[in-house]
């Protein structure tokens, strides 16, 4: 196992497991101590992970739907968590676009949070799907996007089919 698998592994059991989707992101920020935000930012910023002198913060864009905030807001507390790229806020601005390690592992870390590897076999079982795209239904159910869901059940293993309309 890659050292960042194992980053990713130990920063995942500091997370109380959820029963039931979705996960209360608001409280997970709150219990780790990381104030949320909601601002207009740059078309192409999602959000930002900072440390103020008032503390961290996540800066999500009031531009983006409530799935991708979901997702930022996740990717960003991996950033606290694991500490990787912490920012204070004279650096803000000097975002880089180019995919990182660190990048990735906060990309796997947000996965694994908003979309429980055990979690999501149990309900891609449990739910009947009937003439309703399976995908849709689990990204409705764990609060991501229809693209996220396809992403995680993919890494998964789990073939799940869509339904074609009639």
């Amino acid at each position: 196992m890659s050292s960042s698998a194992l980053e990713t592994a130990y920063a995942i059991r500091l997370i109380p497991r959820h029963i039931e989707p979705p996960l209360d992101l608001n409280w997970l920020a709150e219990w780790f101590g990381v104030e949320v935000e909601i601002r207009p930012l740059p078309k192409s910023v999602a959000g930002l992970y900072i440390h103020t002198d008032y503390g961290p913060h996540i800066i999500l864009n009031s531009n983006d739907s409530p799935e991708r905030q979901r997702w930022t807001t996740a990717h960003e507390l991996a950033h606290h968590i694991l500490s990787i790229g912490k920012q204070s806020s004279d650096e803000v601005f000097r975002i880089k676009t180019d995919e990182t390690a660190a990048e990735s592992l906060c990309d796997r870390f947000a996965a694994e949070i908003l979309m429980p590897a055990a979690l999501v076999r149990r309900k891609a079982a449990e739910v009947k799907h009937g003439r309703f795209d399976k995908t849709a239904l689990l990204a409705n159910m764990f609060e991501v996007s229809v693209i996220a869901m396809r992403i995680r059940l993919r890494e998964l293993g789990l073939n799940v089919t869509r339904v074609k309309h009639r």
